[in-house]
C-alpha cells in the first residue's frame, strides 16, 4: 500500500509539473505578441508626436512663422543627425521670380546634418510676406519627409524627398 501512494503521488507531481510547463509555454508566446504589438503602437504614436511638432506650420503662414519653422528644422537635423527618418527635407520659392531650392537633410558623402541649409533657408525668407506651406508624407513611416514653402498658394511643384 506505502508504494503505490508513493506512485500516486509522483504522478500528481508530474501532473502538476506538466500542467506548469504548459501555462508557462503558453504565457511566454502571448507575452512575445503582445511585447511585438505593443512597439509597433508606440512607434505610431512616435509618428504622431513628430507630425504635430510641425503641424502648426502647415497652411498660410506670416514670413517670421516661417523663420521660426527654419530655426526649428536647423535645430531638429543638430539633435538627431544620426536618424534619417526624423529629418524632413525641404523645398522652397523664397521670393516671386526665384527657382524652387531644395535642402536635403543631410550632405551626401560627409554623413552629417544639413544644418547650413535651413540657416540659408532661413535668410531667404521675407518677414512680412505670407508663404503657404505643405507636408509630403513617408510610405514607409508616415513621418513628415517633406516640407513645401510655395511663395504663392498658386506655385506648382514635384517634389519626392530622399528618404535614404
Amino acid at each position: 500500500m506505502g508504494s503505490s501512494f508513493s506512485v500516486g503521488k509522483i504522478l500528481a507531481i508530474l501532473a502538476v509539473i506538466l500542467i506548469l510547463v504548459t501555462m508557462g509555454i503558453f504565457i511566454f508566446s502571448n507575452a512575445e505578441k503582445f511585447i511585438k504589438d505593443s512597439s509597433k503602437k508606440i512607434e505610431l504614436a512616435d509618428s504622431s508626436e513628430f507630425n504635430n511638432i510641425w503641424m502648426s506650420y502647415e497652411k498660410k503662414q506670416e514670413g517670421s512663422k516661417i523663420k521660426a519653422m527654419a530655426d526649428k528644422l536647423a535645430s531638429n537635423a543638430k539633435e538627431n543627425k544620426e536618424t534619417a527618418a526624423i529629418l524632413p527635407d525641404l523645398i522652397y520659392k523664397a521670393t516671386e521670380g526665384s527657382d524652387w531650392v531644395t535642402v536635403r537633410s543631410t550632405v551626401k558623402g560627409k554623413e552629417k546634418s544639413n544644418v547650413e541649409g535651413f540657416n540659408k533657408f532661413k535668410n531667404d525668407i521675407d518677414s512680412r510676406h505670407t508663404y503657404f506651406v505643405k507636408f509630403v508624407y513617408s510610405e514607409k513611416t508616415n513621418l513628415i519627409s517633406g516640407i513645401i514653402v510655395q511663395y504663392e498658394q498658386k506655385d506648382k511643384v514635384d517634389f519626392v524627398p530622399d528618404e535614404t
